[in-house]
């Protein structure tokens, strides 16, 4: 059997086989698996010699997996990181993390005595198998994303796998590869919710919200994607196409001849922070030869109060240039009144779950009754998002609300149902 030129130890499909038929012979015993790695280590290799780092790796093996008598199987699959089941009995999980971070910290302190010039980080991540039937596979694979989530954190050095991270995470992977799918099948689609007058009942415009199914034709649920494109910053992505259609849509309108409403466009944060935006913008309405009059670009009150210095030089071209800008959420976060006079914004949407608190008491309909004129008064137009019952809709109009957004006169629709109803009927 091949073994590793440097340490002895088993190449890594050998350790599975192997780890597996462990597991398999003694399924009632207490495992454990680890992931162990040093942080610049190739500067070992760079600064002092290739000799040097072969003897700081095989220093490692020894102390950690061929002299630990609770270690049955181990495997070195990459130049300085190891994975290795080992036999805990009945150790404690906080025993066996300080078992692990003692070691690690005297080879980390022996190897910094040793290479001076470099800062050295032996750190490790710790799986405690609970059912032999996992597999081994599984198992390296939760070690090694425990060993991730503190990666470059000096004050760790064993990091215990949380469940919770770990399914966070796989969510993360698998909406991640979901919109890729959905992106490169035209499985990204807009959706149209109307906006009506508080007064008359007539719709007055639209708002664009993405929408995304998977390869089933099963929609997803914005609330739980959305987040995970913010975190991985694949978001600007999402937007791009959610504003190539509706500029597309737009375009289709105006030359069948029928009439058009401002339809308004949720940008995320990052768009706003990443240069090129207005170009980005004003290329679309060049492509599709739309009145920027036509188009609202909506961004929430926390990313505009939090961000006030990247996004208001943007906002305030656009509005130049005769786009309009959204604030979104008004009332979700805590806006400064200061700041809100002189927002480069043209309408103040008045979060849902805001209006709707507000809407059920006395006191806070008290409060929209400040507020709205407030905002008038100082040149925004209102929309009251979240309005899904008569009461609402006749309590809102009386406060001076101009326009409506809710269930109560449609809830977001295909761009076709959207049609038949407003641009064809």
């Amino acid at each position: 059997m091949d073994k590793d030129y440097l340490t002895g130890l088993l190449p890594l499909h050998v350790f599975l086989h192997e780890a597996d038929e462990i597991l398999k012979r003694d399924p009632n015993g207490r495992y454990a698996v680890i992931a162990t790695d040093l942080s610049n280590f190739k500067y070992i290799n760079d600064l002092y010699s290739m000799e040097e780092g072969d003897r700081t790796i095989q220093e490692m093996a020894d102390k950690f997996f061929i002299n630990n008598p609770r270690c049955l199987i181990a495997s070195r699959p990459y130049a300085d990181q190891f994975r290795a089941l080992l036999n805990i009995g009945n150790t404690s999980l906080e025993t066996e993390v300080n078992i692990i971070t003692r070691m690690n910290n005297e080879l980390t302190e022996r190897i910094q005595q040793r290479y001076p010039n470099i800062y050295f980080h032996v750190y490790t991540g710790l799986y405690i198998i609970e059912d032999t039937s996992e597999g081994i596979r599984s198992a390296c694979d939760k070690a090694h994303f425990a060993k991730k989530c503190f990666k470059g954190n000096l004050n760790v050095t064993c990091g215990v796998f949380d469940s919770k991270a770990y399914e966070d995470s796989s969510k993360v992977m698998k909406l991640t590869h979901e919109f890729r799918y959905a992106k490169s099948h035209n499985n990204v689609c807009v959706y149209y919710q109307p906006k009506h007058s508080a007064v008359t009942g007539e719709i007055i415009g639209a708002e664009a919200l993405g929408r995304m199914f998977d390869n089933t034709g099963n929609m997803l649920s914005p609330g739980d994607f959305i987040p995970i494109l913010e975190k991985t910053g694949i978001i600007g992505e999402f937007d791009d196409i959610i504003m190539e259609k509706t500029f597309a849509a737009l375009k289709k309108w105006i030359s069948d001849g029928r009439k058009v409403y401002p339809v308004s466009i949720n940008l995320s944060r990052i768009q706003f922070l990443k240069p090129g935006l207005v170009d980005k913008i004003v290329a679309l309405q060049r492509k599709y030869d739309i009145p920027a009059s036509l188009i609202e670009l909506e961004i929430t009150e926390t990313t505009f109060i939090n961000s006030i210095d990247f996004v208001e030089n943007t906002a305030k071209e656009l509005r130049q240039l005769g786009f309009h800008i959204d604030v979104d959420d008004f009332g979700s976060g805590y806006s400064s009144l200061s700041l809100i006079a002189t927002m480069p914004a043209d309408i103040i949407k008045l979060d849902c779950s805001f209006a709707r608190k507000c809407l059920n008491n006395e006191k806070g309909i008290t409060l929209l009754a400040s507020i709205i004129p407030m905002l008038k008064n100082i040149g925004f137009d209102i929309i009251c998002e979240g309005i899904e019952t008569e009461e609402e809709k006749n309590i809102i109009a009386g406060l001076g609300c101009d326009k409506i957004q809710g269930y109560y006169y449609g809830r977001p629709m295909p761009a076709s149902d959207f049609e038949k109803k407003y641009i064809y009927c």
